[in-house]
């Protein structure tokens, strides 16, 4: 049991590009299934994330990146100054908070 204070994130596997999306959205993932990309773990979620903290996972996209041949990619990042370089710099554009992370990670 995930909690009342968390947020399902579903892993989608695009087989034509191998590419993954995760997303908060049901119905984004239900879409995706739709034409063609897979859910990933029976359709549960891959994990949980927070609805709230101060760490908030943010979402780009860069509709010309052709990562593994397909058109498109997006990113995820706690970086506000990643978002804004890729954003103001590359073209990149933001989706805003995607969910919230439970704690911060190791730095890598």
């Amino acid at each position: 049991d995930a909690g009342a204070n968390n947020v399902a994130v579903y892993r989608l596997y695009n087989p034509n590009n191998k590419d993954h999306l995760y997303t908060t959205s049901a119905n984004e993932a239900d879409t995706l299934a739709s034409i063609g990309w897979k859910k990933d773990f029976g359709g549960k979620p891959a994990f949980w994330g927070a609805v709230s903290s101060n760490i908030p996972v943010l979402r780009v996209y860069n509709s010309h990146a052709t990562a593994n041949g397909g058109v498109g990619n997006h990113l995820w990042t706690t970086d506000a100054n990643e978002v804004q370089t890729l954003t103001n710099i590359y073209g990149w554009t933001p989706e805003g908070t995607a969910w919230y992370a439970v704690a911060n990670g190791p730095t890598l």
